[in-house]
């Protein structure tokens, strides 16, 4: 059987030598090749959100483009579930138990680490 693990791509930029907290473990075992495995995914499910919400993007300065990324989109509930469950609904078995130990701290991560992958590429 191929585990999900082996579907993802390997992020070389991640010190393998560092003690970190199981936390940061899980975010850069887990969750940092997700979000990259899924970035294509991410950032056309955050353009379909500004035409949905006819929210013109060309007209935007960068200032209003980061504004709209790091404010509008944090309050709306509805993007941010559907981008976490995009993201758990990669997970093996095990992750998915190791994220539930600590489901708001994970989700809080997947969500910064989401608003910085949007932010780098859609402006």
């Amino acid at each position: 059987m191929i585990e999900k693990e082996d579907q993802r791509p390997q992020i070389e930029t991640i010190p393998k030598n560092i003690i970190s907290s199981p936390a940061e473990e899980f975010q850069n075992k887990t969750l940092r090749p997700i979000l990259k495995m899924k970035n294509e995914l991410l950032i056309k499910f955050f353009k379909n959100y500004l035409k949905e919400k006819k929210i013109n993007w060309a007209i935007k300065n960068n200032e209003q483009k980061k504004n709209t990324i790091y404010n509008e989109l944090a309050r709306n509930q509805n993007f941010k579930i559907g981008i976490i469950h995009l993201i758990v609904g990669n997970f093996s078995t095990d992750e998915y138990l190791e994220y539930l130990k600590k489901s708001k701290e994970y989700n809080k991560r997947i969500w910064n680490m989401t608003q910085e992958r949007i932010l780098s590429q859609v402006i």
